[in-house]
């Protein structure tokens, strides 16, 4: 709880947690800062002006001091040091931080956005009759069947590739061993649904070392077609060597699905996987061991166990003990979403466990077994009903946040690792927002607990907001008949750090037959005691079946087969019991502030932010982090990011897009990648202080203006510095290093976008030599934009400082390695160094225009030199970030207005004009001329020769002017015009998705203009699902709620001229940047 810095002593505090610290008179202070911070952890001041000292991720233990200084309301200032003393936390592994799980990106609805990389290849497997069999293919070539392996079948494609050719089970796994045994890949094996394939041999499926390209690539197997989930009965086991990078996808397993590591590599031989939308039934369980980063989501274990007993004529309650998921030795482990019911017991068992009866519940089997040996564990948003003894033995503790337990036996323990004597080896655990409710008393011999809420064995838990109630329906006095004991709504074993939980009716028979009914109710002072003896979970299935007879039963079967999430029916106990404070209307900007009572330092945790909701919650959030250390995790759209004074973001897994800017204080802001994390940046970064973004793996995608204050290290994964069209301007005094060529950096997008990577003078770029080579800056394939970078690309030197480093290879061979290519390179650089080159050996640095390519020799003898190949023709005008004029002559011009409102006046010549930021005014002369607005609510006048008119972000005015001309307005509400001259076709190009419409058109002409929504990569919607509309005898063309309205046309024009209104590729004047190069 709270300390406050007066009198505080050498006090001490938890090592492993956050700390809240109270400086004196802070309530009424105009300001507190920290003048000088912790040598160790992250403290920082919270909007109310208390502190926050995070030591979660720290390991350390000792004496620690800091200073803050208090500005009261009247100007004065004071200082305040505290001298403190960090003990070992209770719990030796502390918070799980989630920095550890392996999560993509996902969609709308939930689903997994799965990319497929550079090595794709998809193999389609039937039980159909009509899949190709190892004679039908003979047949076909005229082979003997002989001939035929997985080579043969690797070797023709043909064989696999689609539904039509799709393969028998058996020629399936050939061509599925042969694929996937030589590299990684992000390969996708495919079954069809409705057929059952039981002659898949226990490894067949996960075939030795199968690897994924990278963890946003990974190697996926799945369903196909229609009907029911393809059913795989057999056992399938993913172990032995190296495995890593691998999605396996709405399938149904009868057997079980062991993934298993080996011992003495760190938590195993495997990484990355994840288990998406599996249903498991029968003896479908799933045990992971030794293996780091593995999630189980959207998935569905129901009726599992054994028809008859395993080890003997009677059934064992230790030997036949089973589960749905078992987990040991794992690091990082998510479980979301799942929905868990009747595992390790059936109807009609015997008390006695004899074995001509049904499987018996046992105090051994439980829905779901964590161990002790399991870290950074989440388990949330999942329902786990009927139980044999626990809804969730989660022995490691972790993150346990809006789950349903329901119906169990006990509903869910946590002991931070504490079994068998190995002491507090676990994490802290969070219990946040979950419901227990109905004892499901299940009796017969060693059965353990019979109607246990929560159990809480670590040590300084936490408990906020759950609720545990019912323990019997109250309004079904029979269930007093068999529902004798009362083993506690909320057990602890060990004393919790919080604990406000929401106790009601947890009573059986005794506590009625004793008088202690009431005493044992919680936290329920002010709250409608009928209603909340009518919120049950019998009524609750009710309203779920609209049925007035269904029951706890019968919502459980339903479960089964249906799709349900936690969050609803956890609403339904939360509204009643005044848990919920209602869902936030209106969007705001949420503050990162570290809570004491859990981790401090996790996005996805509601109690870390200002709002106790999520971020993104609201179309429209901004986010500031408010100096804080974040570690991210979901898929989340923000408005804006604010990093206030050193603020760290570590994004391991998910995608986080920001629509508008970051920005950032002081010492600046910090973006840390790896693995499968997503950065996206929609306009770019502002203000004095720089960002700094650390790549180890995942991607950082500009798609905005990102005009200097950024430095970026690329040392492994994908630097998109301009994603579909995105502007980077590497500033003075900034850094870009790129080491190694497992760093991808570059350009990519799909709309034909220009997009252009500059570089200030002052600026410094580095290429750092590892083991796997020199990168480079290209065109290069995402994942993210389809088959192939459909870019225009641009590079701009600018007098950089160009640096080649070699130290930490000790030189490469002879030979010429390539740094950077485009569709076109401009200017020059300003120097020209390379570390770590042997004395006898030269280095050249060739720049050529011709080819548009920048190279680096290496060669036998001694010095550097620098070369250019060609003219570096073009007239190269950098702007800054005030508002200037520019006016250019007859020559060939590439115009950079950056910040300010500029003005921009081409003459002859093929000109680019880009204004960047601000409110610019563009104005074309003679020749083709390329223009684009960039940021701001800019005007752009076309002249004469065929113009292509870009706004880019915001509210645009744009007129072609004379001749034809391409205008696309980009986002926001823009007005577009033609131009002059009757019977001159303008091309007016929109997004097929609708995302860039919300434009007027002022002067459509029918049977000339033409409206292309598509791009050559994407495909063209022409007037396919558009709707047609008239407003004030304006014809409105609608497309996913956005418009396009062209003036003085009326709906009819538009619905008896559709072939002449709507383009195709044929009708774009320009696709390729190409087209502007001189």
């Amino acid at each position: 709880m709270p300390l406050s810095l007066l009198n505080l002593g050498n006090a001490q505090i938890s090592g492993g947690r956050v700390t809240t610290l109270l400086p004196g008179n802070y309530e009424t202070a105009r300001n507190v800062s920290v003048i000088d911070a912790p040598d160790e952890g992250h403290l920082t001041v919270n909007p109310d002006n208390s502190l926050a000292l995070v030591m979660t991720g720290s390991d350390y233990t000792g004496s620690l001091s800091f200073t803050v200084e208090i500005t009261a309301a009247n100007g004065s200032t004071s200082r305040q040091t505290a001298n403190l003393q960090v003990t070992e936390p209770s719990q030796e592994a502390g918070w799980g931080t989630g920095a550890d799980h392996y999560m993509l990106e996902t969609d709308a609805n939930g689903e997994l956005v799965i990319e497929t990389g550079d090595n794709h290849r998809e193999v389609y497997v039937s039980g159909s009759e009509d899949a190709l069999t190892l004679s039908d293919i003979a047949a076909l070539e005229r082979i003997s069947i002989g001939a035929i392996d997985g080579e043969w079948l690797v070797d023709h494609p043909e064989y696999g590739s689609n539904p039509n050719m799709a393969l028998a089970e058996d020629v399936g796994m050939m061509l599925w061993a042969e694929l996937t045994s030589e590299q990684k890949s992000s390969h996708w094996l495919r079954f069809e649904k409705g057929y059952t394939y039981d002659n898949i041999d226990g490894d067949e499926l996960f075939p030795r070392s199968l690897q994924g390209e990278d963890p946003l690539h990974p190697v996926v197997i799945t369903s196909y077609g229609e009907g029911d989930q393809p059913v795989i009965d057999s056992r399938q086991l993913l172990h032995r060597d190296t495995f890593s990078d691998i999605v396996m996808h709405d399938l149904h397993i009868k057997d079980s699905l062991e993934i298993i590591g080996y011992e003495g590599s760190g938590g195993g031989g495997g990484n990355n996987v994840i288990l998406d939308t599996i249903t498991g039934t029968e003896q479908g369980t799933i045990t992971i061991q030794q293996v780091d980063r593995v999630t189980v989501r959207n998935s569905n274990f129901y009726s599992i166990g054994e028809e008859e007993p395993q080890y003997g004529e009677d059934w064992g309650a230790h030997q036949d003990r089973t589960f749905a998921v078992f987990a040991q030795d794992v690091d990082g482990l998510l479980v979301e979403h799942t929905t868990f019911a009747e595992i390790g017991w059936k109807e009609g068992y015997d008390f006695n466990h004899d074995g001509s009866s049904s499987q018996a519940p046992s105090m051994y089997t439980h829905n779901i077994y964590v161990s002790s040996r399991v870290a950074d564990m989440t388990f949330r948003d999942n329902i786990s009903s009927q139980a044999a003894s626990f809804g969730g033995q989660l022995r490691s503790g972790g993150f346990i946040e809006d789950n349903l337990f329901l119906d169990n036996n006990a509903g869910v323990t946590v002991r931070g690792g504490d079994y068998n004597g190995e002491g507090p080896v676990g994490g802290f655990s969070l219990l946040s927002g979950n419901v227990v409710t109905s004892a499901a008393y299940k009796n017969a011999n060693l059965i353990g607990a019979l109607s246990l809420g929560i159990r809480n064995g670590g040590a300084d838990s936490s408990l906020y907001g759950n609720i545990v109630a019912h323990l019997t329906d109250p309004n079904d006095p029979s269930e007093l008949d068999y529902k004798i004991f009362n083993n506690g709504a909320v057990l602890h074993e060990k004393d919790p750090f919080y604990d406000d939980t929401t106790i009601y009716g947890w009573n059986s028979a005794r506590d009625f037959l004793y008088g202690t009914v009431d005493s044992q109710n919680q936290n329920v002072d002010g709250l409608d005691t009928n209603l909340l003896d009518q919120t049950t979970a019998a009524n609750l299935a009710k309203i779920v079946l609209n049925d007035p007879n269904a029951g706890i039963e019968e919502l459980v079967d339903w479960l089964k087969e249906n799709e349900a999430t936690a969050d609803e029916l956890n609403a339904y106990f939360q509204e009643a019991f005044g848990v919920s404070d209602g869902t936030r209307a209106s969007a705001t900007t949420l503050r990162f502030i570290p809570n004491e009572i859990g981790d401090g330092v996790r996005w996805d945790n509601r109690i870390n932010w200002s709002t106790e909701d999520l971020p993104g919650t609201v179309a429209g959030d901004g986010v500031d982090l408010g100096g804080n250390w974040v570690v991210y995790g979901g898929t989340n759209t923000i408005r804006a990011l604010g990093f206030g004074d050193g603020g760290q973001l570590d994004i391991s897994h998910g995608r986080l897009d920001v629509k508008a800017r970051t920005y950032a204080d002081g010492d600046g802001g910090f973006i840390n990648l790896s693995s499968a994390g997503q950065f996206w940046l929609g306009t770019g970064h502002i203000g004095a202080a720089t960002l700094n973004v650390s790549l180890d793996g995942g991607r950082f995608a500009n798609t905005g203006a990102i005009t200097g204050n950024v430095d970026l290290f690329v040392d492994d994964g994908q630097a998109l510095l301009s994603a579909d069209g995105g502007d980077f301007t590497l500033g003075a005094g900034e850094s870009l290093v790129v080491r190694g060529a497992d760093a991808q950096v570059g350009f990519d997008g799909y709309n034909n976008q220009l997009g252009v990577i500059s570089f200030d003078a002052g600026s410094e770029v580095v290429f750092m030599s590892d083991d796997t080579g020199l990168g480079s800056i290209s065109e290069f394939r995402s994942g993210a934009y389809g088959d192939a970078p459909r870019v225009n690309s641009h590079i701009e030197l600018a007098l950089t400082d160009m640096v080649v480093d070699l130290s930490a290879t000790s030189g490469l061979s002879n030979g010429t390695y390539t740094l950077m290519s485009a569709d076109e390179i401009t200017g020059n650089i300003d120097s020209f160094d390379v570390i770590g080159l042997s004395n006898n050996r030269s280095a050249t640095l060739t720049i050529n225009y011709t080819t548009d390519v920048v190279e680096f020799q290496i060669d036998n003898g001694t010095g550097t030199s620098i070369r250019t190949v060609g003219e570096n023709s073009v007239n190269q005008i950098n702007g800054t970030n005030i508002g200037e004029e520019f006016i250019t002559g007859a020559s060939h011009d590439l115009i950079k207005g950056y910040g300010g409102q500029d003005t921009i006046r081409t003459g002859f010549g093929i000109d680019i004009a880009c204004g960047h930021e601000g409110a610019d005014v563009i104005n074309t002369g003679a020749d083709r001329d390329l223009a684009y607005g960039g940021l701001g609510n800019d005007t752009i006048l076309g002249g004469t020769g065929q113009d292509w008119l870009r706004g880019g972000s915001d509210d645009d005015v744009i007129d072609g002017g004379q001749d034809s001309d391409q205008i696309e307005g980009g986002w926001g509400e823009d007005t577009l015009t033609g131009g002059a001259g009757a019977n001159v076709e303008d091309v007016f190009v929109f997004a097929v998705d609708g995302r860039d419409w919300g434009d007027v058109i002022t002067d459509f002409q029918v049977g000339t203009d033409k409206l292309v929504l598509g791009d050559v990569d994407n495909g063209f919607r022409g007037f396919r699902g558009i709707t047609l509309s008239e407003r004030d005898d304006d014809a409105v063309i609608s497309y996913n709620g956005n418009y396009i309205l062209l003036r003085d046309v009326t709906m009819a024009e538009v619905e008896q001229n559709v072939s002449d209104i709507f383009g195709t590729a044929s009708d774009l004047i320009y696709d390729r940047f190409a087209d502007f190069l001189v």
